[in-house]
C-alpha cells in the first residue's frame, strides 16, 4: 500500500506514506470510532463530538509517528489503533470533552524531534537543536495548561494522576473504573509487545528511554506547572503503542531463528490465562461482574496464546505466506481491541 509518486510524509527509513495509505488509515479509524460511540451519538451535545474526534486524531498521530521505526502499514495501523482507542485515551471521555486534547496531540508534538533529529549529524549546534525539539512537547503541554488557567478553567482536574495501585491494569485493563487513567495495550497487545520490547532492547537509544522515563515520573507525581499529571501518561502510552506495532511486525516477519521468542510469548499468554481462570474460579460468589470480567480476560489471553501459537507453527514449518501471517495477527488483535474498547466505552459514558 505504498505510493511512491505522491507522498505526504517520508521517514528516514525510506518508508513513504502516500495519500492512499493515509486515507485508508483515516477511514479505518473513523469506522472504529463510529463502532465504539454509535450507541451514544444521538445523545451527544455538539461539543461531545470532540471525544471521538480526539481518539481519531490520536490514532492518526501515532500511525504517522510509528512510521519512523515500523515499515508495515498493518503494524503502524495497529499501533495507532492501540494509542487512539486504549483505556488511557478513552478515559478522558469521563471528564470534559476537551480533556483528551493533549493526549490526542502528543504524537504530533513529537513529530519534529523524531523525524528532524533522524537527519541530523552530530555537530554541537545540531545536538542543541535536537535537545530543544525533545523539550518542545513538554513546553507545549505546560503552555496549554497555563493558558487554560488564565482563562479560568481546566478540562481535567489538576489532581488527576496515575496511581501505583492500578499497575495491575497493564494486564487486566477492564477491571478498572472508566475514570481511572491506566497504561494498557489490552490483552493480546501485551503479549505482542513482549516481542516488540525484545526488538527495542537490541536498539540502544538512550534519548527515547530518558523521555519515556520522565513521562512516567511526571504521570505519577504531584502536579508540576499546574499540569494534570495524568496527561503525561500519554508519553509512555505512546511508546508502548509503537512497541506493540513493532512486535506485530516482528511476528509477521519472524523466521525460524525467532521461533523461540514466539514460543516464549505463547508460554507467557498461557500462564496469565491459567492464573486468571483459577482466580475467577475462586471468586465465584464474590461478585458477578468482577468474576465475569476476570474470566473474560483469561479468554482474551487464551486468544493471544492461540494466535501466537499459530504464528509459531507457521514459522517452524517454514511457511513464507506473509498474507496468512498478517491475517492471523489482524484477526486476533482486532477482536481484542474492538471488544475490549467497546466494553470500556460503556464504562466511561
Amino acid at each position: 500500500m505504498k505510493n511512491r509518486k505522491t507522498t505526504i510524509f517520508s521517514g528516514p527509513l525510506g518508508t513513504r506514506l502516500g495519500y492512499d495509505t493515509f486515507s485508508a488509515a483515516v477511514a479505518i479509524y473513523f469506522v472504529t470510532a463510529i463502532y465504539l460511540y454509535h450507541p451514544y451519538i444521538q445523545q451527544f451535545r455538539p461539543i461531545q463530538f470532540v471525544i471521538p474526534a480526539n481518539c481519531l486524531i490520536a490514532a492518526m498521530g501515532c500511525f504517522v509517528l510509528s512510521r519512523r521505526w515500523v515499515n508495515s502499514f498493518w503494524a503502524c495501523l495497529y499501533a495507532g489503533a492501540i494509542y487512539g482507542f486504549c483505556p488511557f485515551s478513552l478515559s478522558f471521555g469521563a471528564y470534559h470533552p476537551l480533556a483528551g486534547t493533549v493526549a490526542a496531540m502528543m504524537p504530533w508534538l513529537f513529530y519534529p524531534v523524531v523525524y528532524f533529529r533522524a537527519g541530523l549529524r552530530k555537530t554541537v549546534v545540531e545536538k542543541v537543536i535536537s535537545i530543544a525539539l525533545a523539550l518542545f512537547p513538554f513546553a507545549a503541554v505546560v503552555l496549554f495548561f497555563v493558558v487554560l488557567r488564565f482563562r479560568g478553567g481546566f478540562p481535567l482536574p489538576v489532581s488527576a494522576r496515575m496511581e501505583i495501585a492500578n499497575i495491575s491494569a497493564l494486564v487486566m485493563p477492564l477491571t478498572t473504573d472508566g475514570h481511572e487513567f491506566v497504561i494498557s495495550v489490552y490483552h493480546v497487545g501485551i503479549i505482542v509487545s513482549l516481542m516488540g520490547l525484545l526488538m527495542r532492547a537490541m536498539i540502544h537509544q538512550v534519548g527515547i528511554s530518558v523521555v519515556v522515563g520522565v513521562g512516567v515520573a511526571l504521570a505519577f507525581s504531584v502536579p508540576v506547572f499546574v499540569v494534570s499529571p495524568a496527561v503525561w501518561g500519554a508519553i509512555p502510552m505512546l511508546y508502548l503503542s509503537i512497541v506493540a506495532g513493532l512486535g506485530m511486525q516482528a511476528m509477521a516477519w519472524s523466521g525460524r531463528a525467532e521461533a523461540k521468542w514466539l514460543l516464549l510469548s505463547v508460554a507467557a499468554a498461557m500462564v496469565v490465562a491459567g492464573v486468571l481462570f483459577m482466580v475467577s474460579v475462586f471468586m465465584v460468589g464474590v461478585g458477578g461482574d468482577e468474576t465475569m470480567i476476570v474470566r473474560e480476560t483469561s479468554k482474551m489471553y487464551l486468544l493471544a496464546a492461540v494466535m501466537v501459537g499459530c504464528m509459531f507453527f507457521v514459522t517452524r514449518a517454514g511457511v513464507q505466506n506473509r498474507a496468512l501471517r498478517w491475517a492471523i495477527l489482524c484477526v486476533g488483535l482486532g477482536i481484542d481491541i474492538l471488544l475490549s474498547a467497546r466494553y470500556f466505552v460503556d464504562k466511561v459514558l
